[in-house]
């Protein structure tokens, strides 16, 4: 991680899952970017969180997760995917649980 904060990026996408990582501050030397965690357990992971005090955009796992079904629906089924309803139940699921 630390030779990735020399690159200073705008976008950072996280992929390990829900841990106690150490982010350093160096990855947010832009005053403006997106992170992105596929880790969708916790919700606020540490990169989200380290994002959200520097105010970037943040993308949660679980609305990765949402998306992906809508188009896995889609796809498979060819019928226009009920979005509004999928997001509801999902969340609904995953607050349930977590």
């Amino acid at each position: 991680l630390e030779d990735a904060a020399s690159v200073k990026p705008a976008y950072i996408v996280g992929t390990i899952p829900g841990c106690d990582l150490a982010i350093p501050d160096e990855l947010f030397a832009q005053p403006v970017g997106v992170a992105l965690d596929m880790a969708y357990k916790p919700r606020w992971t540490p990169l989200l969180e380290a994002a959200q005090k520097r105010r970037w955009k943040i993308v949660h796992g679980v609305d990765v997760l949402i998306e992906q079904g809508i188009h896995q629906f889609e796809k498979w089924t060819h019928l226009t995917a009920p979005v509004a309803d999928m997001a509801v139940a999902v969340h609904k699921k995953y607050d349930s649980e977590f």
